[in-house]
């Protein structure tokens, strides 16, 4: 009788945002694999750390690229994926788009800290930055859309209407 040795599997968890993926199979035999990157929503991903296996000459301790040297490794192994917020533009008036008129000028202006991005996680509320910025006989501007609300994504452009005052004669 032959006696045929088979690998043992062992496997390779991939843990993002605290979840757990597929799990991938790999045996000592196993030059490298490739985890997946997961899309996340507003996020980029980043790289794989590894978080718990095999040391010395063991897998590879990070991946930009997903792919995982197992250098003839063996036992489960966990990798955390990082990810980056992904910062979208937001677009202000200016100028002319702000509503004024020669005859009904804008005063001051939209407040310099404005932000110029925002993340998926955050909400902007534009009215936040009104700064010193006035029409002579009209109420406050308001502002279209009237916030970005948290989950969004994508550049956001806020345009401004402004509404005469009523005076009673």
């Amino acid at each position: 009788a032959t006696a045929t040795w088979v690998p043992t599997t062992y496997y390779i968890t991939p843990v993002v945002e605290g979840v757990n993926k597929t799990n991938i199979g790999y045996t000592i035999q196993t030059e490298s694999v490739t985890i997946p990157s997961y899309p996340l929503t507003g996020k980029n991903f980043v790289k794989w750390t590894k978080t718990s296996g095999p040391t010395g000459g063991g897998a590879s301790t990070e991946s930009t690229t997903g792919e995982i040297i197992l250098s003839s490794a063996h036992g489960p192994i966990t990798y955390n994926g990082e990810y980056s917020l992904i910062n979208y533009t937001i677009n202000w008036p200016t100028g002319s788009s702000l509503g004024g008129s020669t005859n009904y000028p804008i005063t001051g202006s939209l407040s310099a800290s404005k932000p110029s991005t925002y993340t998926y996680n955050e909400t902007v509320n534009p009215a936040n930055y009104l700064g010193t910025l006035a029409r002579p006989g009209w109420k406050s501007p308001t502002f279209t859309p009237s916030t970005i609300p948290v989950n969004s994504t994508g550049a956001k452009s806020f345009a401004l209407s402004w509404t005469t005052n009523e005076y009673t004669i």
